[in-house]
């Protein structure tokens, strides 16, 4: 009968594929841990971030989380971190927004890059805005929030949103380029032409405008 049963067991091993075995014995091993366990069990695959409301930008030794938090995501929460150093978080009001995107300047050329975070209107209609945030690094870890003048009458004309942000590294200038509208245009379709806004900034990191440069289509009214 022990010689039947050993010819039994070394018939079924030979059958399993090899492959197949260490998977059989992880598996067992972990359905009876989780039976024997009175602790939850946690998985340790993060979920992916929302990128509507968290962005993380790194340039050199520094890294920066831009996240939008509170109940109705309605502050603005910047930290930065360069090596080990972890600098105090800068947080401001900021409802109704998501996150855009976010890039890195020096716009005049102080040597203290400037981390820029742009957000956009949550409900994408006609007049929906965006915004711009700009951080600028001391040496000692302060963050200085610098924003953008508000855009006049005759630059918002045409104007819905969904600007792309450019810096033009020779002439240390922010070109927020964005298509314009005409009255009847729906939300998708923007047939009024186009629209730069440019901006410098001076010694002490204040954000300045200017000029424009518009490509208007011709006998458009645009609201």
């Amino acid at each position: 009968m022990r010689t039947y049963l050993s010819v039994l067991l070394l018939f079924i091993i030979a059958c399993t594929p090899a492959g197949n075995q260490k998977a059989a014995v992880v598996e067992s091993a972990t359905e009876q841990s989780f039976a024997n366990s009175s602790q939850p069990v946690v998985s340790n695959q993060e979920e992916p971030e929302d990128t509507n409301y968290v962005r993380h930008i790194e340039f050199g030794e520094y890294k920066l989380t831009a996240k939008l938090t509170g109940a109705g995501k309605n502050s603005l929460n910047v930290s930065v971190q360069k090596g080990d150093s972890v600098y105090p978080s800068y947080i401001r009001e900021c409802s109704g927004q998501r996150l855009a995107t976010c890039f890195v300047s020096d716009l005049n050329s102080n040597d203290f890059i400037e981390f820029n975070v742009a957000t956009a209107n949550t409900i994408v209609s006609s007049g929906a805005t965006g915004s711009l945030y700009s951080y600028e690094i001391k040496k000692n870890g302060v963050i200085r929030e610098t924003l953008l003048p508000a855009m006049t009458d005759a630059m918002k004309k045409g104007y819905r949103g969904n600007e792309q942000w450019i810096v033009e590294e020779n002439q240390k200038v922010l070109r927020r380029k964005f298509k314009l509208y005409l009255i009847t245009d729906a939300d998708c379709c923007p047939t009024g032409g186009e629209r730069s806004c440019f901006y410098t900034m001076d010694a002490d990191g204040n954000l300045l405008f200017k000029s424009t440069e518009s490509l208007e289509r011709v006998g458009g009214q645009m609201k």
